[in-house]
């Protein structure tokens, strides 16, 4: 019986609409010596080959949150701003709310719920509720009521870090008013400073 060996060395693949004639001097199923594939999507994987070895490098997952502030709408703008990095998992608009609910999440009591139905724990099951790493406070929050509840959570959980962004930082920023992106960068520089969060143990 006769034997038909098929290569794809200097193979001629058929003309598709009228393109010249592609050679391949390898299988053009092959990798190359060099391939990057990178996907966005929150967290970001990235794979390279190079030769016979492969990388895998992962981006951490944003870290969660809490939030006390007076401006829903400034808050839904800044959850898509601190994004990646940061996520809004908990949002507060009140100190009597503040007081009652983040000193339980915080300590990591899942069934303690956002009354505020704001933050990504709102839409979650208890089991799947995130606890948060940080309070973030804004410009609608006093100093005396910022520290007030920062105190209340410190009482169970002392290892929290809590910031406040005050309409003097926003001012100094050049924003004349409440300005997300403003807001937004000004909370990163605070929130880097505040050291490494994603180990926690909050």
């Amino acid at each position: 019986m006769n034997h038909v060996t098929i290569s794809s060395r200097n193979r001629k693949l058929p003309r598709p609409n009228g393109h010249k004639h592609i050679k391949f001097r390898q299988s053009p199923f092959s990798l190359p010596e060099s391939a990057i594939i990178s996907q966005h999507h929150n967290s970001k994987s990235t794979v390279s080959h190079n030769s016979s070895k492969f990388h895998i490098t992962t981006m951490a997952t944003p870290i969660p949150i809490a939030s006390v502030g007076a401006n829903p709408a400034i808050v839904r703008d800044i959850q898509l701003q601190l994004l990646p990095e940061y996520k809004i998992v908990h949002v507060c608009f009140d100190p009597v709310t503040a007081t009652s609910e983040l000193p339980g999440i915080c300590s990591g009591d899942h069934d303690i719920e956002p009354s505020s139905g704001l933050g990504t724990n709102a839409h979650r099951s208890a089991a799947d509720r995130e606890i948060p790493k940080a309070i973030i406070f804004g410009g609608g929050v006093s100093g005396d009521e910022a520290q007030a509840i920062t105190q209340a959570v410190h009482d169970k959980v002392p290892e929290i870090k809590a910031l406040h962004v005050t309409k003097q930082d926003i001012l100094d920023a050049g924003a004349e008013g409440p300005n997300p992106e403003v807001i937004s960068a000004v909370l990163r520089k605070k929130l880097v400073a505040l050291g490494d969060l994603s180990d926690c143990d909050a």
